[in-house]
């Protein structure tokens, strides 16, 4: 119960940030981040179901992401913490394209703005460019955030303070 406190108090600080300056911050950029690592953080499905339903609701809050993000956000997540569960080393197979355990929240990110900003680029309604500054904004956001949450991630497993059971 704890950890959904957590990670639905951080979703809120996260959207409140975005919402409070959209000319500098796109929506996102800070939430997907957050959200992959909680939902990787979290050894259950708590966390894949709690970042799911915190999607849809800043979906109900900002009407313009896509509305099958929180489902293929969610479903790449578990599909990626399936892949964390199963000790490759321990039963001598290692799948060739099984991604490291420090890309998996990268690799979320990565899916969350696709499904962001493709949309953007198939529709004609907003201008080219906007769609590519948005885009960049981003990036310049998400990816070093996300790169920090992933070191924090490691640093706490290292020391001990995450739970595996």
């Amino acid at each position: 119960m704890k950890q959904v406190l957590w990670i639905t108090m951080l979703a809120w600080g996260a959207v409140t940030i975005e919402e409070a300056r959209p000319d500098l911050i796109p929506a996102g950029a800070i939430l997907l981040p957050l959200l992959a690592a909680a939902m990787l953080w979290t050894t259950s499905g708590t966390g894949i179901f709690t970042g799911g339903v915190i999607l849809i609701l800043a979906g109900i809050i900002r009407p313009h992401s896509h509305f099958l993000q929180p489902a293929a956000f969610a479903a790449a997540a578990a599909f990626l913490s399936a892949y964390r569960q199963a000790d490759p080393w321990e039963s001598g197979q290692r799948s060739f394209l099984q991604p490291p355990e420090s890309a998996h929240p990268l690799i979320l990110v990565c899916i969350g703005a696709t499904l962001l900003f493709v949309p953007g680029f198939v529709n004609n309604s907003e201008s080219q460019t906007l769609v590519w500054n948005r885009t960049g904004q981003f990036t310049v956001i998400a990816i070093p955030l996300t790169v920090v949450l992933t070191a924090l991630m490691k640093l706490a497993g290292e020391l001990g303070l995450r739970r595996t059971v």
